[in-house]
């Protein structure tokens, strides 16, 4: 399963949350830098000590997968203010998130 990680800036703070790039949405709420490498290590254990830094190093953001992304309830599209509000300041891992748009359905 691919996952990167996603940096974003609120404010002077950065946070950050984990992408699966196969089901194009976050697996994770945002995280300081700190509670991204407690999770790191429990996911990927001793050989993940190698991967984390080469990941952070290699941080998008989310204007990189907004076009792409499946976020929301029954993998709607979400926009980026969505996402923001849902992933990074609510963090709420036991409440669904948004309903989005479906792109098959849009008129554009």
């Amino acid at each position: 399963m691919g996952k990167i990680v996603i940096k974003h800036k609120m404010g002077l703070e950065a946070r950050y949350l984990v992408w699966n790039t196969v089901v194009d949405a976050p697996i994770t709420v945002g995280m300081t830098k700190a509670e991204l490498a407690d999770w790191w290590r429990e996911e990927y254990g001793r050989s993940g000590e190698q991967t984390f830094n080469f990941a952070l190093d290699r941080a998008k953001t989310l204007d990189d997968v907004v076009a792409c992304n499946r976020a929301g309830k029954d993998e709607t599209h979400l926009t980026i203010e969505q996402m923001v509000e849902f992933y990074f300041v609510k963090c709420d891992t036991e409440a669904d998130p948004p309903v989005g748009t479906d792109p098959f359905l849009d008129d554009e």
